[in-house]
Parts: structure tokens; C-alpha cells; sequence
């Protein structure tokens, strides 16, 4: 008797099922008919591990081998021997030649579009497998003979993608490397979260936009810039793009279709900092409990414009606060190369003197020697993140980042005050001009500044 089952009652069975160590398994009820067939071994239920913590992923992953079962559920015993699709994509079959049988894997059209010389080679290579094993499985003689499945996983396009970037970073640091390697496992990761994990071979347009989508209600809702945004999908062609130039020369990348199509007028802007924003933060802050190296890097930033990191990476030398204008300086340093691998600054722009006034001469004061205390890989994250739990308990919906912003706004709304002393202060690129000359001197940049700030912030 034939068996037939409907793809709602397998679902309902709860066909994945999560593990004791968080991955999810495949698991389908073997009939009770078919338990006797040498394949099922008279086992009740298959179990296949789906090598993934997420729900999304593991129910496209399943979608294979549940179609897999139920057809081989309505055949008979020659039915067997075929192997399950999913053992015999393009990268399974791969590391079956290579670690089974020590030779590279070639597909079918390679080992016949091949030279006399290649052939030759190839098949003395494969002959050789086969002497040498005799009993082979149907997946290890697929391995041999190129027959693969084309497929691949978008976690394995990251995969091959760091084996061709192999030693690319190994001169930097190992938290610099995460970082750079962060900005491709980020879109990976949001890309499953959108989509699901899908064979990047056969993404049709319209799973692949979905991303995009994603990424633009996240821009709208001001979680996300614009410029963000397109980074994550450029690195996501990049990856495709080198992946398939090495493996699929003849394939598409599903990845050239997905464009952020808002312009940046469209941007939900963040809230920007009133100075009774900037009132509140100050009140909160005299009589919060907050560590008073917490309080005084946000002062700083609040009078100077200066970002987490250039507070926290200037050494105790930078501080020049016996000067006739009190002034931290901002520049490559030996505290920046020992720590996170790099002394320059993001851009040379960044490279300044800025005049210490108000709360923020008193915060430099009160710490001499600097802020070691987050003077770590990474150390300005944790700050940013304790200074915005901070922040917003003074008030709703701001940031750190911000801080800087209001001063880059004030400045300009100052009255005389030149966009070139603006970009002085802020560490912004200016015209030629800029790259020439001693610059705008201290005393000038000190005026701004008092123009800028409210008189009762001086107090």
C-alpha cells in the first residue's frame, strides 16, 4: 500500500524541534509500513540536526528533507539508495573530495571541458579514489564525479567568503578584526532575521527585496541612518559578488537587485538637543549618583563637541589645563596604537586643540590623569551605552551622539562665528584652506565656544 501524507499533518507534528543546547533538530514519524525498509531500520522516528538556533532558519532548512521524506514515504524499497538532496550540494560535496579522498572537487562540465593533461589527471585521481576505497556511498561517488546540487546557504557565502579573505586583517588587532568583520556577519544575521536562511543560488528577486524593505522601516523609524542602511546591503553584494567570481562564475548576484530606495530628506531625523535639554542633563547630573568618570567625559562632550572616543583615548599629557586657555588635544597618540591597534584619527580633520570652559574644565581637572577606567578595546561602547541609560533619565530619547550634534548646531547659530572655526572645533574637513597655515588659534576657537554656550552653563 502506498503512503500518502499531507504537508499540514507533518507540520502539526512539530516537525523541528529545539535541542537541550539551543540548535533545532528535524524530526518526522517514520509509518508504521515503512519501518521494516532497510533505510529506516526499523527506527520510529529520523532525527537530523538543522545546525541552527534559529526558529526561521530551521523551518527553510526543513522544508528540503521534509519533502525528501514525504516522497520517499510514497515509494518502495528501491527508493533507498538515493541519497537525501541536501548531502549532495555544491559545498558538502566539496568537503567530501577533499577530506575523503584528498582531491579537489571539480564538477561535471569541468572534468569534461578539461585539457587532455588536466583529464588525464583528474581521472588517474578519481581511479585511484576508487581503488583505494572500493565501497563507496552514493554522496562520495557524487563527490568524485562533480555531480552536485547547485545550493548555498548565505552562511555559507560567509563562510567562503573569509577562506578568500584568509590573512587579509591578520596584522591588526583581534578586537579590530571582529570589527571589520562585524560589518559583514551583521547583515548575514539581519538578512535571516528578514528572509530566512535561503540558497543564495536560487533567491528569486522578490524574497531579496524584502531585505531592502526591512532595512528602510527601520531607517524611517530613525533606529537606522541612510548611509547604514546601504552599507549593510553594499557588503552584501561584495560578499556574493567574490564568492561567485571564485565558485559560481555563471550565476547572478541576487544581491545587485536590492536597493535603499529613500532619498535623505526622507530620514527620520533624530531629536536634536534644545539648550533646556542640555539644562536638564546638567541638573540631573549634580545631583545623580552616576560615577563622576561617567558624569565628567559627558561634560566634556556636552562643552567640547568631542566624541566617547576621543575623550577616553587622549592621555593624561593631552590635557593642557595649566595653559592661559585650558585645552584638550586631539590627536594620534601612542595610548590609541597600544590600545585598539590604530593611533590616526577617523579623518585627518579630526586632528585638533579645543578650549576646556564651564563643567568641562572642572570634569579635566577632577581626573588628571585621564579616563583609564574605559581605556579598553571597545571601551567607548560600554561608556556610550552606560551614558545613554544616563541621558535618557534626564531626558526622553537622547544620546551621547547627540551632544556632539548640539554643539555642531549652536556654533553655526552663533552670530560672526565662520564655518572654518566651526570645523576647527568639531574636527570636521574643511576646504583647502584648512590643510594650510597654523589654523584658528585657540583664542579664537575659545570665543566661539563662549558664544555658543548660555551664559548660565558657565556657572
Amino acid at each position: 500500500m502506498r503512503f500518502h501524507v499531507q504537508i499540514g499533518d507533518i507540520m502539526s507534528l512539530d516537525y523541528i524541534v529545539k535541542r537541550g543546547n539551543g540548535n533545532y533538530s528535524f524530526r518526522i514519524t517514520v509509518p508504521k509500513e515503512h519501518r521494516h525498509r532497510p533505510r529506516f531500520k526499523g527506527k520510529t522516528e529520523i532525527w537530523e540536526t538543522l545546525k541552527t538556533k534559529d526558529k526561521k532558519t530551521a523551518l527553510v532548512k526543513s522544508r528540503a528533507k521534509l519533502e525528501y521524506y514525504t516522497n520517499l514515504f510514497e515509494t518502495d524499497d528501491r527508493a533507498d539508495s538515493q541519497p537525501d538532496p541536501t548531502a549532495l550540494t555544491y559545498f558538502n560535496l566539496k568537503e567530501v573530495a577533499e577530506k575523503k579522498f584528498d582531491v579537489q572537487y571539480r564538477s561535471r562540465e569541468d572534468i569534461s571541458g578539461a585539457s587532455f593533461s588536466e583529464a588525464v589527471q583528474m581521472y588517474g585521481e578519481r581511479f585511484g579514489a576508487v581503488k583505494q576505497h572500493r565501497h563507496l556511498s552514493d554522496v562520495e561517488l557524487a563527490a568524485l564525479a562533480g555531480e552536485a546540487s547547485p545550493g548555498m546557504s548565505i552562511d555559507q557565502m560567509l563562510e567562503r567568503y573569509k577562506e578568500i579573505c584568509t590573512g587579509q586583517w591578520d596584522d591588526l588587532p583581534e578586537v579590530v578584526r571582529k570589527t571589520k568583520w562585524n560589518r559583514y556577519e551583521t547583515p548575514v544575521r539581519e538578512f535571516k532575521e528578514a528572509v530566512g536562511d535561503l540558497d543564495v543560488l536560487n533567491i528569486p528577486p522578490s524574497e531579496a527585496s524584502k531585505y531592502a524593505i526591512a532595512l528602510q522601516e527601520r531607517v524611517m523609524k530613525g533606529e537606522l541612518a541612510i548611509s547604514t542602511a546601504k552599507d549593510k546591503v553594499k557588503f552584501l553584494k561584495s560578499m556574493a559578488r567574490d564568492v561567485f567570481a571564485r565558485h559560481f562564475p555563471k550565476h547572478v548576484n541576487p544581491f545587485d537587485s536590492i536597493k535603499i530606495k529613500l532619498k535623505e530628506k526622507e530620514e527620520k531625523k533624530r531629536p536634536e538637543y534644545t539648550d533646556d535639554d542640555a539644562r536638564a542633563i546638567l541638573a540631573y547630573l549634580t545631583t545623580s549618583k552616576t560615577s563622576d568618570v561617567v558624569k565628567s567625559i559627558i561634560e566634556i562632550g556636552m562643552f567640547t563637541g568631542a566624541n566617547a572616543k576621543e575623550i577616553i583615548f587622549t592621555p593624561p599629557e593631552d590635557y593642557v589645563l595649566d595653559a592661559p586657555i585650558p585645552f584638550i588635544r586631539i590627536a594620534p597618540n601612542d595610548l590609541r596604537a597600544d590600545i585598539i591597534g590604530v593611533d590616526s584619527l577617523k579623518t585627518k580633520g579630526r586632528k585638533r586643540e579645543v578650549p576646556l570652559i564651564g563643567r568641562a574644565l572642572h570634569a579635566a581637572r577632577r581626573h588628571p590623569n585621564g579616563f583609564p577606567e574605559y581605556a579598553y578595546p571597545r571601551g567607548e561602547d560600554t561608556f556610550s551605552q552606560t551614558a545613554n541609560k544616563v541621558l535618557k533619565k534626564a531626558v526622553s530619547g537622547k544620546t551621547f551622539a547627540g551632544l556632539r550634534h548640539r554643539v555642531i548646531d549652536n556654533l553655526r547659530d552663533s552670530a560672526g562665528v565662520e564655518d572654518s572655526v566651526v570645523k576647527s572645533i568639531v574636527g570636521h574637513s574643511g576646504d583647502i584652506t584648512a590643510h594650510y597655515g597654523r589654523g584658528h588659534t585657540l583664542k579664537t576657537k575659545l570665543e566661539a565656544l563662549m558664544k555658543a554656550t548660555p551664559a548660565d552653563f558657565l556657572k
